[in-house]
C-alpha cells in the first residue's frame, strides 16, 4: 500500500530530524553518537533556517522511502507464489 509507505517515510523523517536536533544540543545517549553522525551525513546538520529545514526534511523523507521500498522488495522475495502461478508452472513445465 503506497499510502502507508508514504506515511511511514514521513513519520521516520520527522523522527530523524528530531533526533538530529536533540543530538546537536548534546542530548543523545552515549551509545548512539555513531547513529547521530550517520543521520547527519544522510540528511544534513541541525538548522533553524526554514528553507534548509524543509530541504533536510525532504532529504530524510527520500532516504526513508528508499529504505522502506528496499525492505518491501526484499520481503517480496520470500512470499509464496500465487495459486494461478503454481498451476501455470506445473502445466507448462518440461
Amino acid at each position: 500500500m503506497k499510502i502507508f509507505r508514504t506515511i511511514s517515510a514521513a513519520r521516520c523523517a520527522v523522527a530523524d530530524r528530531y533526533y538530529i536536533t536533540r543530538g546537536a544540543k548534546g542530548k543523545f545517549p552515549m551509545n548512539s553518537e555513531n547513529y547521530y553522525n550517520i543521520l547527519v551525513k544522510q540528511s544534513g546538520p541541525s538548522t533553524h533556517n526554514p528553507v534548509k529545514v524543509m530541504k533536510n526534511l525532504y532529504t530524510a523523507y527520500q532516504h526513508n522511502l528508499k529504505r522502506i521500498k528496499s525492505t518491501e522488495d526484499f520481503m517480496n522475495m520470500f512470499e509464496p507464489p500465487s495459486l494461478a502461478s503454481r498451476i501455470y508452472h506445473k502445466m507448462f513445465k518440461k
